[in-house]
C-alpha cells in the first residue's frame, strides 16, 4: 500500500489501476522521469513499479470536507503583458501560437497532500491521475494530455488543445479559433514524430475532462525500440499545446519573451520508462508545494484571433476546476 512518509509516485495505468513507483537501488523495473517546464533539472530515478487497483486506494483514503485556503490570485497585469508580447510576435515575427501561464499561490496546510490525493482518487477515470512526493516537494493532478506512450511497437502522442467549459455550451469542433489552435499542436507533434517514421493522424474529437471540454487528436508512428532515456521527451517537449509554434520559438525564444516563472512541474513531462513501455504525460491541472508555498497554475493558447478577456476567463475556469477536483477552496 502507499507509503506517503517515503518518496514515491503514482501514474494512471488504466481506467481502474495506477502504477505505484518507489525509488529503488535493487529491484529496478524502470525509471521515473520528472522535471521543471524548461527542463532545468532533469530527474531520471530508478524505481520499482507495481500496478494496483484504484479502488484499493479509495477504500483507505476517504475525502473530507473541502479545505479553505487563503489564495493570492494570479496577476492579471502580468498576463496581459505576456498576451500583448505574444500578439506582437504573431503580427510581426511569424509566430502562430504561444502559451503563457499564470498561477495562484497559498500557504500549505498540514495534511493537504493526502487530503487532495483522496479527492483525486475519486476523480480518476477521466484523464491521467498522477502524483509525486519526496522530502523537498510534492505535486498531484489529473492531466488530459499525454506527451507520448510507447507500447513496444508504436509511439502515440496526443494533441489536446482548445478549451470550453461545459456550461458555456460552445461547440469546439465548429469554432475556427479553437480548430486553428488545435491544428498547430497537431502540426508540431507531427513534425517531431515524422523524423522517426511515417505518421498517422486520427480524426479530431471532443474530449471531456471534468467540467472542461477539449479537442483531441492522436498521432502515431511505428517504433520497435526506444532506449530507456529522456531523448524523445526532450525532442517532443514542449509541444505547441504548452509551448510555441513554429517549433523554433518554443524554448529560448519563448522563455525570454514571457514573465519569468518558478521552477514548477506545471506543464512538464512526467512518467515512467521501462524496457517494454514508456508512458509520459504532461503535468498540467495540478497543485504543487515548492519551497513551502503552494502553486496552482494554468495556461492558455494565444493565437491571432485570441481575445484577452476570453483567455483570462479560460484561465479562471481552469484554476477553479482544479480546486474543485482537489477538494480545496
Amino acid at each position: 500500500m502507499l507509503q506517503l512518509n517515503k518518496p514515491g509516485a503514482l501514474l494512471q495505468a488504466t481506467e481502474n489501476t495506477v502504477y505505484y513507483a518507489v525509488p529503488s537501488d535493487k529491484a529496478v523495473d524502470g525509471y521515473l522521469y520528472h522535471n521543471s517546464f524548461w527542463l532545468e533539472s532533469p530527474h531520471l530515478i530508478p524505481v520499482s513499479i507495481q500496478e494496483i487497483p484504484i479502488q484499493s486506494l479509495r477504500d483507505k483514503m476517504f475525502p473530507n470536507s473541502p479545505i479553505q485556503l487563503d489564495w493570492l490570485m494570479a496577476d492579471k497585469p502580468s498576463f496581459e503583458s505576456d498576451f500583448l508580447q505574444i500578439q506582437n510576435k504573431i503580427k510581426s515575427a511569424g509566430w502562430k501560437k504561444a502559451v503563457p501561464m499564470v498561477f495562484d499561490t497559498a500557504v500549505p496546510k498540514e495534511g493537504l497532500f493526502k487530503h487532495s490525493l483522496s479527492y483525486l482518487l475519486q476523480a480518476s477515470g477521466s484523464g491521467y491521475m498522477y502524483a509525486f512526493w519526496n522530502e523537498q516537494t510534492w505535486f498531484l493532478g489529473l492531466s488530459p494530455e499525454t506527451l507520448y506512450e510507447w507500447n513496444g511497437s508504436e509511439i502515440t502522442s496526443v494533441a489536446v488543445a482548445g478549451t470550453a467549459h461545459a456550461l458555456n455550451k460552445i461547440e469546439l469542433l465548429d469554432t475556427d479559433k479553437e480548430r486553428i489552435e488545435h491544428q498547430y499542436v497537431i502540426d508540431g507533434i507531427s513534425e517531431i514524430l515524422s523524423l522517426m517514421g511515417e505518421v498517422q493522424i486520427s480524426n479530431t474529437e471532443k474530449y471531456q475532462v471534468g467540467p472542461l471540454q477539449h479537442l483531441k487528436t492522436s498521432i502515431t508512428t511505428a517504433c520497435h525500440y526506444l532506449p530507456k532515456n529522456a531523448e524523445l521527451i526532450e525532442n517532443l517537449h514542449p509541444t505547441p499545446a504548452l509551448g510555441a509554434y513554429p517549433l523554433v520559438h518554443r524554448r529560448d525564444d519563448l522563455k525570454n519573451l514571457l514573465t519569468p516563472r518558478p521552477k514548477l512541474a506545471f506543464g512538464s513531462p512526467f512518467g515512467l520508462i521501462t524496457d517494454r513501455w514508456h508512458k509520459i504525460i504532461v503535468a498540467i491541472r495540478n497543485l504543487q508545494m515548492l519551497d513551502n508555498e503552494l502553486y496552482l497554475a494554468a495556461g492558455c493558447g494565444i493565437v491571432a484571433d485570441s481575445v484577452l478577456e476570453q483567455e483570462w476567463l479560460e484561465l479562471t475556469s481552469k484554476r477553479k476546476a482544479i480546486k474543485q477536483r482537489l477538494g480545496i477552496l
